[in-house]
């Protein structure tokens, strides 16, 4: 985070070269963006020209989370439920007992959704979505034997 300013860009790049020059790790201009807000077009151009990176636009995704200029709607929240509806799906279903599976939903997903949860809050429609796709992994019936809400507390102690 900088002021939209040639200057201040100018201390953060030095400041970002210098911890390059000793950790010899340094930016790939290739992978990084700038996004920039209320900045004039002469200090915009200057500042893309300076540090090499391409100006990124909103919405965009780091570390797999929509980033949006606004609130995220539920639709945005669609990453995380295919995430873990394609992890879900890459596990042998018919050859796990009840306890594998119930171990692979509650650490795999749970730690999907932590992750999330350490960054912003999901809503409850989305949880219904994940708790769904929990749901037809766990039971390959109709008629399950157990009630998913008493499931719950054993794999998400809630």
């Amino acid at each position: 985070m900088a002021r939209g300013d040639v200057t201040s860009v100018g201390i953060m790049l030095e400041c970002v070269d210098g911890f390059g020059r000793t950790t010899r790790l340094k930016p790939n201009a290739m992978k990084c963006n700038i996004f920039m807000a209320g900045v004039e077009e002469p200090d915009r151009e200057e500042i893309l020209r300076m540090c090499g990176f391409r100006q990124g636009s909103l919405p965009t995704r780091y570390l797999g989370i929509p980033l949006v200029a606004a609130r995220l709607r539920e639709a945005d929240y669609g990453v995380l439920v295919g995430a873990i509806s394609a992890k879900i799906a890459s596990w042998p279903r018919h050859t796990l007992s009840y306890a594998g599976k119930l171990e692979l939903i509650g650490s795999v997903v749970q730690g999907m959704e932590c992750f999330w949860l350490s960054v912003l809050p999901i809503p409850s429609g989305v949880i219904d979505k994940i708790e769904t796709v929990c749901r037809g992994f766990m039971w390959t019936s109709r008629h399950p034997p157990i009630a998913w809400r008493r499931m719950e507390v054993w794999v998400f102690g809630t």
